[in-house]
């Protein structure tokens, strides 16, 4: 969703194609950023604080895409943070699995995983297109598109309890 339309909802806002494109180019810069620092960070720090903080990272900061008011340099912001907080975090989970799932279940399990990531990355785009066609705010979109970050960031809490993950 947030790759998909936010130029498309940048422009809405008023702002020219050019600024929205950059405005779309600076959540795929900060989810290239924060991927090269994930690894360094995670063997430090350990899968739950970092994957939690990525997870709340991106909830947060999508929520603030669409509050009303914005100023574009803060718009640049909170686009960079959910971009690093959500492609962050994305390969942080592959690396967890891997770690998480017994070698002989593995790659099934993995592979589950990135399944259904393939399935909300294709439902994403199509139900924002729905609810922005049933007269959705940009507020209510970007408020909706925090809740799977917001849900992700409390499954990687719950993981500390199986007492298998750092």
């Amino acid at each position: 969703f947030v790759s998909s339309w936010l130029p498309t909802v940048v422009r809405g806002a008023g702002y020219p194609t050019e600024t929205a494109v950059l405005v779309g180019a600076s959540v795929q810069t900060g989810g290239v950023l924060g991927t090269l620092a994930l690894g360094w960070v995670l063997r430090r720090v350990g899968f739950v604080p970092v994957l939690t903080c990525c997870f709340v990272l991106a909830g947060v900061n999508l929520a603030l895409i669409g509050q009303p008011g914005l100023s574009l340099s803060l718009l640049f912001v909170v686009a960079f943070l959910a971009g690093l907080g959500i492609f962050a975090g994305q390969p942080g989970l592959n690396a967890l699995a891997a770690t998480f799932y017994p070698t002989e279940m593995r790659s099934t399990g993995i592979g589950a995983g990135l399944g259904i990531g393939r399935f909300g990355a294709f439902i994403g785009p199509l139900l924002a297109g729905e609810l922005m066609r049933n007269s959705w705010t940009t507020q209510d979109l970007f408020h909706a598109a925090a809740v799977p970050a917001a849900i992700s960031a409390m499954a990687i809490v719950a993981l500390r309890w199986t007492g298998r993950v750092a």
